[in-house]
């Protein structure tokens, strides 16, 4: 079943490059429920008023960023927010590195492509008296953190491996996801939440989500029911690094 049949008013959809498709951002827009998507760099864009296509290097010219409202698709005319933010130089030319680096002969970047990796593209739906564009850059910045708690969910707390391959009781097989999703939500609040807490509050310091999930799960029998005291030692083991785990 496609995303779009639980999308209800209101919603707030995050969308990343690899999901983009013109039906969909109508879909969500139809549903009246809202969307931050990334936009890929060959898409059209269209004045809202004249109907005339835009010049969007011309249009980006001296300018850290653009935020205003126009038309997506050659076909499509969708109206969206377009938000545009010129990269660190260091990131476009890791991004240009990259492209030049690809090794599919038959595909090549034209100096245009180029250009315009100096900048990342955003659409949404989100009126500007609701989110500025420096907002719009946060809400899509969560999506990146949702793919990380669930990276650590299926690396380091084997979600993936629970259910055996030959299981075909529907009934089971919902139940067992669910057990791991409430344990897991479980192991955030006790342990990983008040990590992430405590490191920050004694060295002004984050680590890796994906850092801390590995750490529990590898050492989860020695800490688990244990009291604050000895998860302040924990802690700070995580924090010094003085022992492998």
């Amino acid at each position: 079943m496609q995303v779009s049949s639980y999308i209800k008013k209101g919603d707030l959809i995050i969308r990343d490059l690899g999901y983009f498709t013109f039906n969909s951002i109508e879909s969500i827009i139809e549903k009246k429920a809202f969307f931050v998507s990334r936009l890929p760099h060959n898409v059209s864009i269209f004045d809202i008023k004249l109907k005339s296509s835009i010049d969007i290097l011309k249009l980006l010219r001296k300018k850290n960023h653009y935020d205003g409202w126009v038309l997506i698709g050659s076909n499509q005319r969708i109206k969206v927010r377009l938000i545009v933010k010129r990269v660190p130089q260091h990131i476009a030319q890791e991004r240009r590195r990259k492209a030049k680096k690809n090794n599919d002969k038959r595909f090549s970047y034209s100096n245009r492509y180029l250009k315009l990796l100096d900048y990342t593209f955003y659409i949404t739906n989100v009126e500007e008296n609701v989110w500025n564009y420096e907002q719009v850059y946060k809400a899509y910045r969560v999506r990146w953190k949702v793919e990380i708690i669930f990276k650590s969910w299926k690396s380091h707390f084997y979600i993936d491996k629970l259910i055996h391959k030959q299981c075909n009781n529907y009934n089971r097989v919902k139940c067992i996801i669910y057990l791991m999703l409430l344990f897991i939500m479980l192991i955030h609040i006790k342990l990983i939440n008040p990590i992430e807490k405590r490191l920050i509050e004694k060295y002004n310091k984050q680590i890796s989500l994906l850092k801390i999930a590995k750490i529990i799960s590898n050492n989860f029998r020695l800490i688990i029911g244990q009291s604050l005291e000895l998860l302040d030692h924990f802690i700070i083991r995580v924090h010094s690094k003085s022992c492998m785990f």
